[in-house]
């Protein structure tokens, strides 16, 4: 399950993005429930990758990013 922020539905399917050495990579995911908060993920991303959810829609691939991971309880690491 990803926030359902992360994820981003456009013409030619839905896709994510995830932090890699860096830099800001496009995912292509197929999902499954969906909620009001998640998105389950069926294909695509793999456990442990960091899923990108805030300023994705000015994102493009190889973008620089810089990750600020928080806890579920809303705390920063």
């Amino acid at each position: 399950m990803i926030p359902s922020m992360a994820y981003i539905p456009d013409i030619s399917g839905a896709k994510v993005f995830v932090a890699k050495n860096g830099k800001a990579e496009s995912i292509r995911v197929k999902s499954g429930i969906r909620t009001e908060t998640s998105v389950q993920i069926l294909e695509g991303v793999q456990a442990g990758d960091t899923v990108l959810t805030t300023g994705i829609l000015q994102l493009k691939p190889q973008s620089p990013v810089t990750v600020k991971v928080v806890n579920p309880t809303g705390q920063n690491q």
